[in-house]
């Protein structure tokens, strides 16, 4: 397991988010200690080809965060990393 799947798995933890293949915007604003306006202001910026944003799908009006894609923005973004959690 690689350190960002380390530490997904301890803010999974912490927040009492269940594992899952993808997340809701609120269960990402819980894991990552942030309103959920900004999990949807990250998803609006991602691109695919930058490690700009957060990846995410439309289902109806709503956005799913795909697992990988938290992982992926982990190691995008040394913050989260340094924290230790």
């Amino acid at each position: 397991m690689c350190a960002n799947e380390e530490s997904l798995e301890k803010l999974l933890i912490n927040s009492g988010v269940t594992k899952q293949s993808a997340y809701t915007t609120g269960s990402v604003s819980k894991l990552l200690s942030v309103s959920n306006n900004t999990v949807i202001d990250l998803c609006d910026k991602w691109r695919p080809e930058t490690a700009e944003g957060l990846e995410c799908y439309r289902v109806g009006t709503h956005r799913r965060i795909p697992h990988h894609a938290l992982v992926e923005w982990l190691k995008n973004n040394l913050y989260y990393n340094t924290l230790g959690v």
